[in-house]
């Protein structure tokens, strides 16, 4: 365990150590191939994750695909070098059959080998061919995946703009139709305070104050409502002139 320990100290930057973590991922990350630690990867669920953010479970079963792609890749690579330098050989070989001094015989006699040599030649180029298009495949997959990739990371990033937007958009929804139900509230409301109004002016028009006795609860009652008419009124008017949103 403390090997383990020392491994992703020496290993890993601190950026990983002051992640959530457990120490068993870190070592999982610190044991990957240092190109590959921030690299996204295809799990067999389907899944494109990057390593911080697997489980362990998914880290190991990670670098088992990335064990196996490095040995086929270097087992692809070995069988090159040994085509590609069959070929030289055998390609010097020829080279010098070639140049041999027509002057020495009379006659140009073939070496028996000459022709399984060229054949061999041959074969040898064809493997070489065949390796080096598994290479070639190779690199345009991986070039694939990482465009692949960056399609999929702006994709998401566009998913997640569009949503801010569609919350923005329903936040305004919202207040349009608190805005709707108010005004209709309102109008409903001053329809009413309009109807109660004429018949305050008809009140006014036809009442004889002097006709009223002093003191009592009728002259009380109405002047409580005209202040009450006078105070409002005039709450209204500052609010409408000076208007606030809450």
């Amino acid at each position: 365990t403390a090997q383990r320990f020392v491994k992703i100290a020496s290993e890993l930057p601190n950026r990983y150590s002051s992640t959530d973590l457990g120490w068993k991922a870190l070592y999982e990350i610190a044991t990957m191939p240092p190109e590959e630690r921030d690299n996204p990867q295809q799990l067999d669920s389907g899944e494109t994750k990057k390593p911080d953010e697997m489980t362990v479970r998914e880290l190991r079963e990670t670098k088992r695909k990335l064990a196996a792609a490095y040995s086929e890749n270097m087992a692809n690579q070995t069988l090159l070098t040994q085509a590609d330098k069959k070929a030289q050989k055998l390609q010097a070989q020829v080279t010098k059959l070639q140049q041999r001094d027509p002057d020495i015989k009379q006659v140009e006699v073939e070496p028996a080998d000459y022709q399984d040599t060229k054949a061999d030649l041959k074969a040898a180029n064809e493997k070489i061919a065949d390796l080096q298009k598994l290479v070639d495949d190779a690199v345009d997959d991986h070039n694939q995946r990482l465009a692949y990739e960056l399609e999929l990371e702006k994709a998401k990033a566009d998913q997640e703009e569009i949503k801010a937007d569609l919350n923005d958009l329903e936040v305004k929804r919202q207040n349009m139709l608190k805005q709707n139900a108010q005004i209709r509230e309102v109008q409903k409301m001053v329809k009413s305070i309009n109807e109660l109004l004429d018949n305050f002016a008809m009140l006014r028009n036809r009442l004889d104050t002097t006709m009223l006795p002093d003191e009592s609860s009728l002259v009380q009652g109405l002047t409580e409502m005209a202040d009450k008419l006078i105070e409002n009124g005039q709450v209204l008017h500052d609010d409408l002139a000076h208007p606030y949103h809450v």
